[in-house]
C-alpha cells in the first residue's frame, strides 16, 4: 500500500486529502447542526408548552371572572326580590292603615313566584302573632297561609319539576 501512494501525484495526493478533510468537516458540522438543532427544538417546545399554558391559564381567569360577574349579578338581581317582599311586609305590619291581610300576603308571594321564573322557591316564616296578632284566630283553620296547629303565618311557594308554582301547607311551626 505505500508503494501505491508513493506512486501517486502530489496532485491526486492533495485531492483525496483535501475530500477526506471536506467529508470529515461535513460529517463533523452535521452533527453539530443536529445537535444544536435537538436541543433548539426541545428549548422550542419547551416554550412553546409555556406560552400556551399561560395562555390557556389567561383565558380560564378571564372566562373565570367573566362568570363570577354574571353569576354576581344574577344573585344581585334575584336577591331583591326578597328584599321587596320584606319591605312591603314590614310596612304592612308597622302601618295599621296599609295592613295586608293574610290571603293579601299568601297571594302576593305566589304571584311574585310567577313572575319571577329564574327564581325555584320563596318563604315567609313568622314569629307567634308577629305578623297581625291574631294567630289565635287561625288554629285548626285549614288555610295554606298558616300551621293549622297553632296559627303561626307560614307561606311556601316553589315550582315542580315541571315549572308550574305549587303552595305547600306548612304542618307545624319550627319554634
Amino acid at each position: 500500500m505505500n508503494d501505491y501512494i508513493r506512486i501517486l501525484s502530489l496532485k491526486t495526493k492533495l485531492l483525496v486529502t483535501l475530500i477526506l478533510a471536506f467529508v470529515l468537516l461535513t460529517v463533523v458540522i452535521s452533527a453539530n447542526l443536529y445537535s444544536s438543532l435537538s436541543s433548539m427544538k426541545q428549548d422550542l417546545a419547551q416554550q412553546a408548552r409555556q406560552t400556551m399554558e399561560q395562555e390557556v391559564l389567561a383565558r380560564l381567569d378571564s372566562e373565570a371572572a367573566k362568570l363570577g360577574n354574571q353569576i354576581g349579578g344574577f344573585i344581585n338581581g334575584v336577591f331583591r326580590i326578597p328584599l321587596s317582599l320584606a319591605e312591603t311586609l314590614v310596612d304592612s305590619i308597622q302601618n295599621a292603615e296599609h295592613r295586608l291581610t293574610r290571603q293579601q300576603v299568601n297571594q302576593l308571594m305566589g304571584t311574585t313566584l310567577k313572575a319571577h321564573a329564574d327564581v325555584s322557591g320563596i318563604y315567609a316564616e313568622f314569629e307567634p302573632n308577629g305578623f297581625d296578632g291574631l294567630d289565635s284566630d287561625f288554629i285548626n283553620v285549614d288555610a295554606f297561609h298558616t300551621v293549622p296547629l297553632d296559627g303561626v303565618m307560614e307561606i311556601y311557594f316553589f315550582r315542580d319539576e315541571q315549572g308550574k308554582v305549587q303552595q305547600e301547607q306548612p304542618d307545624d311551626s319550627p319554634g
